[in-house]
């Protein structure tokens, strides 16, 4: 609800999107990705909308900690959003880089597709 284009809100949707996944909120994630929507994992591995929304579905009721997000760099061109960042999973030194890309699309943005990236150290 209230999206713009604009950067402010690709940040607050990228944080929504996040706490969403640590929740179980899969009705979110429904609404924010595509139908088509494809990830590749830091593993190379590539999933689909089924096993993001299976993924989120396991942390239900686990009330996991919510961290600190990291804020995201976002691109605009057009009617299409790129957040990219660097995030680092919680109680481990991996490093991650992470991009997601959103298409606005009939008055709000989706996310199409995403990919991470291990660093190696």
């Amino acid at each position: 609800m209230h999206e713009q284009r604009d950067v402010a809100t690709i940040e607050r949707l990228e944080n929504e999107w996040s706490l969403a996944y640590l929740r179980g909120d899969t009705a979110f994630e429904q609404c924010l990705l595509t139908r088509d929507f494809r990830e590749i994992l830091r593993t190379g591995k590539v999933v689909f909308l089924p096993d993001e929304l299976d993924l989120a579905r396991n942390n239900q009721g686990k009330n996991l900690p919510l961290p600190t997000l990291p804020k995201p760099t976002v691109m605009l061109h057009g009617n299409v959003a790129v957040a990219y960042g660097t995030s680092t999973s919680q109680g481990k030194t991996r490093e991650t880089h992470y991009a997601d890309y959103y298409l606005w699309e009939d008055g709000a943005w989706h996310a199409f597709f995403a990919q991470q990236t291990s660093v190696d150290k």
